[in-house]
């Protein structure tokens, strides 16, 4: 197709728009008073929502719907439709647009809503950009603007408060529902725990109470604890709940969380064995020579010496000799341990070596002598001095009042064999001490001795 019946189809649809009718034979009639000579060019306007104010090429021509007239003069005519609370719509027509109907839909700039707020659990304070809007549940309306239709909605924020749970976060925009909710997650715990202890046979146990090492009172007990975490994502925290009867019952433990019983029961065993720590006078063989020295070593104690276990047919009773203060239980740990001990020949006396600690710090063993019946609380100390080491006392076999003991005595680094007379009516010595062996050889541990005045030893160069 050339030029001229291009320009030709499109004034004849121009002319047609306008009501004209033309035969055009070879000549191209484009003429303002050509057109103006036509029929009414007219659009229909219509718009959502409704009401829009109507221009024309900047004059006012009614509210949507409506129908306009085109001034045919002019081939564009420049439209805007306005409405409150809408971005304006602007957009062009032309000639040919005549009797075409068009729906525009406006976008609005501004929009309110009403949205009701709740919480599970209600009462936590909504709070929106920094402003309190009020407790849960509540209703707030919300306003929202624009500059233009393209442009993105504001959104608001709402953070919900509430004392031992994790702030919550809701975001509020247009297209949020009317009703919304917040589950709350918690973030701290106030629980309160009963404790009691009891012994086997059911009876109450004032057992002391800790609570992860920290000792929180006697039983029974309540003992009030607060879990928190930092987040609902993030695991709760435990507690270690511990009771024992120090020294009496032994201590048991169970684990307090967030969820769970809230009374706690302990069924204590009685403490049967202690460790004990005992100092011993011994020989120690090296290398080159024997050494004296005083050994420490642990040793496993019964408490219970009563038990039935304990008990038979030839062992009618068990009766403690000596009651030293318990290891264990001294606030200031304090050396008094029974090194060794013999019988008297008779059976009646118990003569024993007992380890304690002097003021410099040194460790020394003196002799004591003891009812070995029990029958009589009163004990005898029979050799003195905090230098010495006297131990491994044994009785004569020939039914006298003799006794041989090992001591360094003599000489600081050296043991020795000893002897002494005891005034068994009197629980004291009748005489004094008389050493029995004064060589340069290590003389100890004695085992016998008769009246013949043979002694079993070991001895060593």
């Amino acid at each position: 197709m050339s030029m001229m019946s291009a320009a030709d189809s499109m004034i004849r649809g121009v002319l047609k728009a306008a009501g004209c009718r033309f035969l055009l034979r070879g000549m191209l009639l484009v003429t303002a008073g050509l057109i103006a000579g036509c029929g009414t060019a007219q659009v229909h306007l219509d718009s959502i929502p409704p009401d829009a104010a109507i221009t024309v090429n900047h004059a006012r021509a009614g509210t949507t719907p409506a129908t306009v007239e085109l001034d045919q003069g002019r081939f564009a005519h420049g439209i805007v439709l306005e409405r409150e609370g809408y971005a304006p719509d602007r957009f062009e027509v032309t000639l040919m647009d005549s009797g075409r109907r068009f729906e525009r839909t406006l976008k609005p700039i501004r929009l309110e809503r009403t949205v009701h707020i709740s919480s599970d659990p209600p009462g936590a304070a909504v709070a929106m950009a920094g402003k309190e809007l009020g407790k849960t549940p509540l209703t707030h309306d919300f306003r929202f603007e624009r500059a233009g239709g393209d442009d993105p909605w504001p959104r608001y924020t709402l953070r919900f408060r509430l004392p031992g749970y994790a702030t919550g976060e809701v975001v509020v925009d247009p297209g949020t529902e009317a009703r919304i909710q917040v589950a709350l997650a918690r973030v701290r715990e106030d629980r309160e725990f009963r404790v009691s202890a009891f012994d086997r046979h059911g009876s109450h146990l004032a057992a002391t109470v800790w609570v992860d090492g920290r000792a929180v009172g006697e039983t029974p007990v309540t003992v009030p604890l607060t879990f928190r975490r930092d987040g609902p994502g993030e695991p709760w925290p435990e507690y270690a709940l511990e009771a024992a009867v120090p020294g009496l019952f032994q201590a048991q433990t169970a684990t307090l969380g967030v969820s769970g019983v809230s009374e706690v029961q302990f069924v204590l065993e009685p403490v049967r064995e202690i460790p004990v720590t005992r100092y011993v006078p011994r020989v120690v063989i090296g290398a080159a020579a024997g050494v004296l020295e005083m050994v420490e070593e642990t040793r496993r104690a019964m408490l219970d010496a009563s038990e039935p276990a304990e008990t038979s047919d030839s062992v009618a009773a068990i009766r403690p000799i000596t009651n030293f203060g318990r290891q264990d239980l001294a606030e200031i740990p304090q050396v008094a341990s029974v090194n060794s001990f013999g019988v008297s020949a008779d059976g009646t006396r118990i003569v024993y070596a007992l380890t304690r600690e002097g003021t410099a710090g040194n460790m020394f063993s003196n002799l004591y002598l003891a009812d070995a019946a029990g029958r009589s609380g009163t004990i005898t100390r029979l050799t003195h001095g905090d230098r010495f080491f006297d131990s491994r006392p044994v009785g004569a076999r020939d039914g006298s009042d003799a006794l041989i003991f090992q001591s360094n005595r003599s000489e600081r680094d050296k043991l020795d064999l000893y002897r002494i007379l005891l005034d068994t009516e009197r629980n004291r010595l009748a005489g004094g001490i008389t050493r029995i062996t004064s060589d340069d050889r290590l003389n100890y541990r004695p085992s016998f001795h008769d009246s013949a005045g043979r002694i079993l030893y070991l001895t060593l160069e």
